[in-house]
């Protein structure tokens, strides 16, 4: 939809119709607090469609610029917000976490897309997109996965990860997740999406989110972050999720990371 819009703006810059322009503008404005979360993540929560939409939005400023036309309310607030998010989730090797579907996007894909520093605080709570940055010492950095898999509304990119995390040190990953490798149908991409491909635990050889086909999903995990501490030092998360409660018992997956 994003790129449509720019491709809406783009064509009607080029082709001197400010009406065409108008109407992409019109779509974006009313996409913009759906697309980009209160934390500036994207609302699919994949670090790399997270990039796209990204260097989509920069395009759109860039097009509306040369064009003269107005700017889209929240826009310029929205490329800052998303930039903040990328600079939280790049890890310390330059590349960033292989959450949901994601692949490694680049570093000179990253430079271009502007984001700043790390933050220097050592525990980051991205809360409206599901994710725990903790940078305790220069050495050492985790991203957590704690909030839910997608979309109530869009599953496609979801993968049955929750409570899932990734650990660099010494600006090495050293703790990895699968990632995504194929958008094909068959054993790879189920694999890619279950909870055995992910640093998390499985429970009686099942996924806690129900992933079907390549892009659906059924009865999602639902996570909760409980606690987020750090004293002298020391830095806690607590979190757990439901996916496994249509299990006997009705089990529930709490993880406590004390770094």
């Amino acid at each position: 939809l994003l790129k449509n819009v720019k491709a809406l703006i783009g064509s009607g810059v080029f082709l001197g119709r400010p009406d065409v322009v108008a109407t992409g503008w019109r779509l974006l404005e009313a996409q913009l607090p759906i697309q980009v979360l209160a934390d500036g993540g994207h609302f699919e929560r994949s670090p790399s469609y997270h990039c796209q939409v990204l260097g989509d939005l920069i395009d759109i400023l860039g097009l509306l610029t040369a064009a003269s036309a107005p700017s889209v309310a929240g826009l310029d607030g929205a490329i800052e917000g998303m930039r903040r998010w990328l600079g939280a989730m790049v890890g310390a090797d330059g590349e960033v976490a292989l959450c949901n579907d994601a692949i490694p996007v680049g570093t000179r894909r990253l430079a271009a897309l502007g984001p700043p520093p790390p933050p220097q605080e050592p525990v980051t709570v991205l809360a409206a997109s599901g994710y725990v940055v903790v940078r305790p010492d220069e050495h050492t950095q985790l991203i957590l996965d704690v909030g839910d898999p997608c979309p109530d509304d869009l599953p496609a990119h979801a993968h049955a990860d929750c409570l899932s995390f990734e650990l660099w040190v010494g600006g090495e990953r050293w703790v990895v997740d699968t990632g995504t490798s194929t958008y094909e149908a068959g054993l790879r991409r189920a694999y890619e999406r279950s909870t055995a491909a992910h640093n998390t635990v499985e429970i009686d050889g099942g996924n806690q989110t129900e992933v079907w086909g390549i892009f659906r999903a059924a009865r999602r995990a639902r996570g909760t972050l409980e606690l987020v501490a750090n004293d002298g030092g020391t830095v806690e998360v607590v979190a757990s999720h439901d996916g496994y409660r249509r299990l006997p018992g009705s089990p529930v997956h709490r993880r406590h990371w004390r770094i």
